[in-house]
């Protein structure tokens, strides 16, 4: 399997004939839209093992990397050539080993079952969002629905300092932490709940915890794992994506890479929204910042317990950006479609290494950010080359072909 990125003049017909692969391959490994139009910019996975390529006049190896989704090294290694010569035959070796690791995906209680059937196979867990925590200790009334109560993927109970009407809230967990009483009913609340729906971990996802709280939330994950090591079940924690252990803001100061790392089996790294609603128009997932978190995570936490955050969504700003407008959440299908509509190109960012596009309508430009079969491949290998644990998506709100399609061709899926 290789990313090829579409040129002027590409078509599906035309790509299936350079590279012998059938025309419903390309279509359905990249879902592609009839009339199966392609974008100047658009990637798209190609999934053969070997193609044989024959140097072409001004083929270099630098352009034969870039096109063709190899790297120098292994194109000299596997022909056993210093150089290129016109006329000559070489071959690409697409075949990877697979990885094995963690894949979780998160969910909303409304996923459909059509949409969770199409990721079944390719997770490890999945963790319905969310049971919010209340002041006195007490869950809400979550309700799994029926479609997620499958015993062959293993559910998560995940927990979120979340308001009634949305929002993550300090006050609750300051209220919680600070409290002995309405803690330890939180806790027995948690283990009764785990008890009653088979869970098979733990998913803490307490998000603006005060800097003041920082102490009294390790001791929370501390206690909380005590408990489930009483009936073997294990826990994980969602950390924000810190460079430093003195990162400033209320999203990180609280989030111990060190010591909740110590506890936890598993910390889940959201590695996402940078872009965000209200921010100005950026990468959701840039990969240079996303590498420079697990780099310093590494050195912090071991390795197997962290869990990088993938996204699967994107965002569609209003040009010029004004400070306090939302950017509209789309899926990653329907940044495609909308791209397709506008007949625009899709442009790669040099700084964030992830695709954008721009388009204008009623008069008002725009600038969308998703990620592509380009980018979700580089942070896969990310967390290939770095040796973590594994992945998590945010969320499974929509059907992803491509993200699915690159997951089976690089893990083997660890089962709990």
């Amino acid at each position: 399997m290789f990313i090829y990125t579409v040129k002027k003049g590409d078509s599906v017909s035309k790509l299936s004939k350079e590279f012998n692969i059938n025309q419903i391959n390309i279509i359905t490994d990249n879902n592609l839209i009839a009339p199966y139009t392609l974008l100047i910019g658009q990637t798209l996975i190609i999934d053969v093992d070997r193609l044989n390529y024959i140097v072409k006049e001004n083929d270099t190896f630098q352009s034969l990397e870039e096109e063709y989704d190899i790297p120098i090294s292994k194109i000299k290694s596997i022909n056993n050539i210093s150089k290129l010569t016109i006329g000559e035959t070489i071959t690409f070796d697409y075949k990877t080993n697979k990885y094995k690791g963690y894949v979780n995906g998160y969910c909303y209680q409304n996923l459909s079952e059509g949409t969770l059937n199409k990721y079944n196979k390719y997770l490890s867990t999945i963790s319905p969002f969310a049971y919010k925590v209340k002041e006195d200790g007490t869950l809400d009334n979550f309700i799994i629905g029926n479609n997620i109560k499958n015993d062959n993927l293993p559910k998560v109970m995940v927990i979120a300092n979340i308001k009634e009407k949305g929002g993550f809230s300090a006050e609750i967990t300051h209220k919680i932490l600070n409290d002995r009483r309405i803690k330890s009913i939180l806790i027995n609340n948690i283990i009764t709940e785990i008890k009653k729906e088979n869970y098979k971990l733990l998913n803490v996802d307490f998000e603006y915890v005060k800097e003041d709280d920082k102490e009294a939330f390790i001791e929370f994950i501390i206690d909380m794992k005590a408990k489930l090591n009483e009936i073997n079940k294990e826990l994980s924690v969602c950390l924000a994506p810190k460079t430093s252990s003195f990162q400033k803001g209320l999203l990180y100061e609280a989030h111990d890479y060190q010591k909740i790392g110590k506890i936890a089996d598993y910390l889940i790294i959201m590695t996402y929204e940078w872009g965000y609603t209200y921010g100005e128009p950026m990468a959701i997932s840039p990969l240079p910042q996303v590498k420079d978190v697990i780099k310093y995570a590494k050195t912090v936490i071991s390795k197997e317990k962290i869990i990088m955050g993938i996204p699967n969504y994107g965002y569609d700003w209003t040009l010029p950006y004004k400070k306090g407008t939302a950017a509209d959440s789309l899926s990653i299908t329907e940044a495609m479609e909308l791209a397709l509509e506008e007949k625009v190109e899709i442009k790669h960012s040099k700084a964030y290494l992830t695709p954008y596009f721009n388009y204008k309508k009623d008069n008002v430009n725009h600038v969308v950010h998703f990620d592509d079969a380009l980018s979700y491949k580089e942070k896969i290998e990310l967390a290939i080359k770095e040796n973590i644990g594994g992945i998590s998506i945010w969320t499974l709100s929509s059907s992803n072909v491509t993200l699915t399609k690159l997951i089976d061709n690089y893990f083997e899926i660890r089962n709990f």
